[in-house]
Formats: structure tokens, C-alpha cells, sequence
């Protein structure tokens, strides 16, 4: 095992392409090109390189900068191949034509890295893009990036947890089958907080808040929504009307500008089967749960929904006979007796 160290003014790529599997190259303060996580010699055939660790001296000091990269180039790349790379410590900007960093490879660590103002208004960039499997992405920042924070809806496996997305352009999140999202701060995007474009998610304890579209939304079928907070976003939880099986469980949903917690359906169809159970629902600029008419077998139980400008619990005919209204209380329903006094 070999330790490189690039001092400011170096080339990490250089250093890579120096370097073997289980390497460790060390990046001191300053200011640096991108790299590839691959042997770039012949760039016609490029050579991957397994279980690299890449390690900065901090998010703010060792800056990976994208003002006069070529076109078309991510900040840190990890090709297929490169698996189990290691990227820690430092942050990476200013790339207008890619992502901050994007991994094409699985099981790699993410940890400590900023990605912010990436992509620009003719190419959309994410702060950080993963396709692969079984990555974890721990305790990052993706901000001010022009599509989304962090973006995985490629990918499926792969792990999300102590990380935060703040003022990108698009959604905060957007999440593959069977990603989990644990204990991450997602405020002030310009679409969705989380938008789950996949099947069985697991989205625990995260803050979701302020967020122009929905605050979690694209659940689609299998996944669990549990103990997140969800404040002041467009519509606080939707569950499309193609979404069905899903958990929804003791979420705090507050102060969103539209309903609490919707359950949509269409001509055709409505959200189905999903259990929205133990919920604290409240001070909603609409109603605080409202089920749409063509959604069917949903169970709507032990819930707490009160202080809504509409009504705190609402099922348009027939949803209120095709639906299970239970032990929920309430200030006021529609129709009537869908809920109990608080």
C-alpha cells in the first residue's frame, strides 16, 4: 500500500494514475482540477481502479474547482469498475456543464464532501449523482446546486444518512428502489424534498421543511415513511394515485401550504392499500389528510389532526365508504364521523 500526497498547485490525477487498488492519496488545503477515480495514461481506455481512498484536509479547504474545466465534465468521477472508492474531506464546486461528483460504481463511501453551484441554466447538474449500488453518502452537503441535491433515482441500494440538501434548484432527493434516507436536513429546494422514484424505501427521522413542491412525494409502492419531520413545504406527504402498500407512521406534519397529507387518485384509479397510522397532523394551509374519491383499501388510523384551515380529515364519496377511518382524532371531518373530538 502506497500513500501519495498532492500538495496545492498538484494534480490528484496524476496521483491516481500512479496508484493501485488500496492506495491512499492525500490531498492537501488548496485549490484543484477534477479527477476521474481511474488510470487516465491512454485516455482512450481509461483503466479503473478499485478501493481508493481519496482523502482532502476539510470541506472549505481542500476545493475541487470547476471555473475553466472542459465541457461537459463532473467534478469527481467513479466510473464502473472503481468500486469501493473512498472520498472524504473536501468540497466541489462551480462545475456549470456536470455534477459535483458522479459515481457510476457500487459500494463506494461518500463522506465529509460539499457539493454546491453546480450545473447552470442550459445544462442541469446535481450537487451529487449516484447510479451505482450499495453506496453510502454520509454526513455531506449538496447546496445551490441547479437540479437536485443529491440524486439516486439510477441507482438502488444505496444509503443516504447525516446529510443535507439546501437551495438546489430542483428536489433535495431523488431516491432509487430500496435506498434508505436516515436523519438528513432537506430545506428550501425548488421542487420536492424527496421524491422517491422507486419501490420500498426506508425514510426515517429526516427534517423535511420548506420545500416549493411537496415535501415527500413519488412513494410509489413498498416503502416506509417513519418519525420525519415535514413543515412548510407546498404539500407536506402525497401518495400518487399509482402508490400502494406504503407505511406512513408517525410523521410530524405541519404547516405545509396546501394539504398534510394527501392520497391522490384519477379517473382510473387512486392510492391503495398504504397505511397512514400515528401521524401528528396540524396548522395545514389545507386539509390536514384528505383522500381523494377513487382511493380504495387505505387504512387511516390513530391519527392526531387538528388546526387545519380545511378540514383536519377529508374523504371525497365514495373514499369514505372504501377506505378504513379508525380511532383517529380530530377536530372536524368531512363527511362527519370520520374522526373523534381531540
Amino acid at each position: 500500500m502506497t500513500v501519495f500526497t498532492v500538495k496545492n498547485g498538484g494534480s490528484i490525477q496524476e496521483a491516481i494514475n500512479g496508484a493501485k487498488a488500496c492506495d491512499t492519496i492525500r490531498i492537501e488545503a488548496g485549490t484543484f482540477r477534477g479527477f476521474s477515480v481511474a488510470n487516465t495514461t491512454n485516455p482512450m481506455n481509461p483503466l479503473s481502479i478499485p478501493r481508493l481512498r481519496i482523502i482532502g484536509a476539510g470541506i472549505g479547504k481542500t476545493i475541487i474547482d470547476g471555473i475553466g474545466a472542459p465541457v461537459n465534465t463532473d467534478g469527481i468521477f467513479i466510473p464502473s469498475g472503481s468500486d469501493q472508492t473512498t472520498i472524504e474531506c473536501l468540497t466541489v464546486q462551480n462545475y456549470s456543464d456536470g455534477d459535483g461528483v458522479y459515481s457510476d460504481s457500487n459500494a463506494n463511501i461518500i463522506h465529509h464532501v460539499e457539493a454546491k453551484d453546480n450545473g447552470d441554466n442550459i445544462l442541469d447538474g446535481n450537487g451529487i449523482q449516484i447510479d451505482g449500488e450499495r453506496n453510502l453518502v454520509l454526513k455531506c452537503i449538496a447546496s445551490r446546486n441547479h437540479d437536485d441535491g443529491f440524486d439516486a433515482d439510477d441507482g438502488s441500494n444505496n444509503y443516504f444518512i447525516e446529510s443535507r440538501a439546501i437551495e438546489n434548484g430542483n428536489d433535495g432527493f431523488e431516491a432509487g428502489d430500496f435506498d434508505l434516507l436516515l436523519c438528513n436536513k432537506i430545506i428550501n429546494n425548488g421542487d420536492d424534498g424527496i421524491d422517491l422514484d422507486g419501490d420500498g424505501a426506508l425514510v426515517f427521522d429526516n427534517a423535511v421543511c420548506e420545500n416549493e413542491g411537496r415535501g415527500i412525494d413519488g412513494i410509489d409502492q413498498g416503502s416506509v415513511i417513519y418519525g420525519n419531520d415535514v413543515c412548510g413545504n407546498g404539500t407536506g406527504i402525497e401518495l400518487d394515485s399509482n402508490d400502494t402498500n406504503n407505511n406512513v407512521i408517525n410523521n410530524c406534519v405541519k404547516r405545509n401550504k396546501t394539504d398534510g397529507i394527501r392520497l391522490e387518485s384519477n379517473l382510473q384509479q387512486g392510492a391503495s392499500n398504504n397505511l397512514i397510522d400515528n401521524n401528528t397532523v396540524k396548522e395545514n394551509e389545507g386539509d390536514g389528510i384528505l383522500l381523494q374519491a377513487n382511493t380504495t383499501g387505505n387504512c387511516v388510523r390513530s391519527n392526531c389532526a387538528f388546526d387545519n384551515a380545511d378540514n383536519d380529515i377529508e374523504a371525497n364519496p365514495p373514499a369514505d365508504t372504501n377506505n378504513t377511518f379508525d380511532e383517529n382524532k380530530c377536530g372536524n371531518s368531512a363527511p362527519a364521523g370520520l374522526c373523534d373530538g381531540c
